[in-house]
């Protein structure tokens, strides 16, 4: 077992876990992120260039990163994940490991993800975007 197959299979277990959790109603930009967080990544490699991407508005919002990112262009792609990343290091950070978890057992109940983080987290898409925003920001911006 090397440590590169270790976080893969983290990676596409934590997908299977959200798909069996969530009904496969999991917004792809929270899997994505999750995947993500669990096999241990961080925002850190990309952080600058994510920040300086979003400060310019050239990627779209989470609410639109619910669908395949496959309808993103090459250069979109990546910083789509490592703002999904971004997303759930902002609300492992502010809410807890714990809030995660609750929020994915409420998906199924809930499917629209815009309503589940106002009626959970208070927090509309829009403030949500601000939001994370603003933590990237804070480590990253220049």
């Amino acid at each position: 077992m090397t440590a590169d197959l270790a976080r893969v299979l983290k990676h596409e277990l934590t997908h299977s876990f959200v798909r069996q959790i969530t009904l496969g109603r999991c917004p792809t930009w929270f899997n994505e992120g999750l995947a993500q967080l669990e096999e241990g990544a961080t925002t850190a490699g990309l952080g600058t260039q994510l920040a300086r991407t979003l400060a310019e508005g050239r990627l779209p919002p989470f609410s639109e990163l619910e669908v395949s990112f496959m309808v993103l262009t090459g250069d979109q792609v990546g910083l789509a994940y490592a703002k999904s990343l971004a997303g759930l290091e902002y609300l492992r950070e502010t809410f807890g490991p714990g809030e995660i978890q609750r929020l994915l057992k409420l998906i199924p109940a809930n499917p629209d993800f815009n309503s589940l983080l106002q009626d959970e987290l208070r927090l509309s898409y829009p403030a949500f975007e601000r939001e994370v925003g603003t933590y990237i920001d804070k480590r990253y911006g220049s």
